[in-house]
């Protein structure tokens, strides 16, 4: 994996929170439609997030972020949860799903990515993947890219392509405008 969570406590705990959420979820019968939910401060070991609940086939949901750098739009990715009436089961980011480049897997017992919400993030992010590290600002949260190794190569090479794809909307909105 390309980095971690300072420390296992802290990827438990916010395990812990989704697994409560969604276990109150299932047996209060919640509204299949909640929208945002901003409690998750405090919870999560002081860090400012959110809480998504949306409908999805024949249930709903569940998405937990954390913010990384608000000011940027960079979230934490927690994970997401699909519960059905045949039960629930977590959703991570497999070897066989196709790579998107705002996505940035890291370690834990689990696997849980950094989300990059807007193109001034992911430029920002690539600038910082090249120089080695992303450090959250108040998170306190610090991911490390090992770009020696192949996938991280891979990694900075997508953000890069990305960061291409991104200056070059950019440039022609600029020239539209």
């Amino acid at each position: 994996m390309f980095g971690w969570f300072r420390s296992n406590d802290e990827l438990l705990k916010v395990q812990s929170a989704v697994d409560v959420i969604t276990t109150e979820l299932e047996f209060q019968r919640a509204p299949r439609r909640m929208g945002r939910l901003s409690e998750a401060r405090g919870t999560l070991a002081g860090q400012q997030g959110w809480l998504a609940v949306t409908e999805s086939g024949d249930g709903f949901e569940v998405e937990l972020h954390l913010y990384l750098r608000p000011n940027l739009g960079v979230g934490l990715y927690v994970g997401r949860r699909e519960i059905t009436s045949a039960g629930s089961r977590d959703v991570f980011p497999t070897g066989d799903e196709p790579f998107d480049a705002r996505f940035l897997v890291c370690g834990g017992s689990h696997e849980a990515i950094v989300k990059v919400l807007d193109l001034e993030a992911r430029l920002g992010l690539m600038e910082l993947a090249e120089l080695g590290e992303v450090r959250a600002s108040d998170a306190m949260i610090a991911l490390t890219f090992e770009t020696q190794e192949l996938d991280g190569q891979v990694l900075v090479r997508a953000l890069q392509r990305e960061a291409e794809v991104a200056r070059s909307m950019i440039e022609g909105l600029v020239l539209e405008g």
